[in-house]
């Protein structure tokens, strides 16, 4: 059964990164940064910040997940000492932390990509759209994958999108690899909750 908590977190989230840059965009085509500033923050203050509370407010204590034979039960929480004596979190981590630290060092440096390629800042923050797509779909799409065949044998191929992304990025100067990187980009991040969840 799909919570409220894990749409959000595999459809809201997507979408906010396929919005937030067109918004962006958009405020700084019409407006100084200033203004633009002012415009987010005002966002956040007034509802943001309000929105989070409500929710935060009206969400239950405790994880509840729903068992195969249809039982709900609490999820178990691990304490930091069992999670540091698994041997399984020290092949998991340098895994896990390739898609963070490379597409974060990649996003910082988006206009300065766009400006050595000579693609327009706007068309690429269009195309982060790719990103947010590939990503919802592919969390719909991974976690029966992981039921049918397992995801400890899913588990060593889901960076290779990303990996091949990389690759186009650096080789293709054409702006079609942009949508491209960002895509393949997106079915990795989709992947990797999903997986390392469920081998957990």
């Amino acid at each position: 059964t799909l919570r409220p908590q894990a749409l959000a977190q595999r459809v809201g989230v997507p979408i906010a990164e396929s919005l937030g840059p067109l918004i962006i965009g958009f405020l700084l085509t019409h407006y100084d940064w200033h203004l633009s500033f002012y415009f987010v923050m005002a966002f956040a203050l007034l509802v943001t910040l309000p929105l989070g509370q409500l929710l935060y407010r009206s969400r239950e204590d405790q994880p509840v997940y729903i068992e195969p034979t249809g039982k709900q039960s609490v999820a178990p929480d691990m304490k930091i000492g069992q999670v540091l004596k698994d041997k399984l979190f020290y092949f998991i981590l340098p895994h896990a932390m390739v898609p963070p630290f490379t597409l974060t060092g990649i996003f910082l440096f988006h206009s300065q990509i766009a400006e050595e390629k000579g693609w327009p800042i706007s068309a690429l923050a269009i195309a982060v759209v790719a990103y947010s797509t590939t990503k919802i779909i592919m969390s719909f799409v991974i976690g029966p994958l992981a039921d049918k065949y397992g995801p400890h044998r899913l588990f060593p191929y889901t960076l290779i999108p990303i990996s091949i992304s990389f690759i186009l990025l650096a080789m293709i100067n054409d702006i079609g690899v942009a949508w491209g990187y960002l895509a393949l980009a997106g079915i990795t991040v989709g992947c990797i909750g999903p997986v390392h969840g469920a081998i957990w």
